[in-house]
């Protein structure tokens, strides 16, 4: 993890200029150096980078990104998106009706979780 703030920065602006702007406004260039200076491998940084980019940080940088170009969209939307920005989608759910169906809800569940695991295809 040799790289620099600036360096972070302008990849933060390659996935979100408002993400750099929070990186920067926040103070990320200026408490970078010290993360990685006093961590004596790559996960150690990145700890002590969680440990300063809080739960308090996430909750202030969804606030701002919702302000600054990302509008709040409705959960299962925001979900179908993601999935489909990465090439997956789930052709059994009814999205309209994800919302109020518990059903559709458990498989969408289960589809994340296999996902999140590496696994490509529900096996209900």
């Amino acid at each position: 993890m040799d790289q620099t703030p600036g360096n972070l920065l302008e990849r933060a602006q390659g996935i979100s200029p408002a993400l750099s702007d929070f990186l920067d406004q926040a103070g990320f260039p200026r408490v970078w150096p010290g993360i990685k200076n006093t961590a004596p491998d790559a996960a150690r940084s990145l700890a002590q980078f969680h440990r300063w980019f809080d739960g308090f940080k996430t909750i202030k940088l969804l606030h701002y990104l919702r302000d600054n170009g990302y509008p709040e969209v409705e959960m299962f939307e925001a979900i179908r998106r993601m999935l489909e920005w990465n090439g997956r989608t789930l052709l059994d759910i009814e999205w309209e009706d994800a919302r109020d169906d518990m059903q559709a809800q458990k498989t969408l569940l289960a589809f994340l979780r296999q996902t999140e695991a590496g696994v490509e295809e529900i096996t209900e």
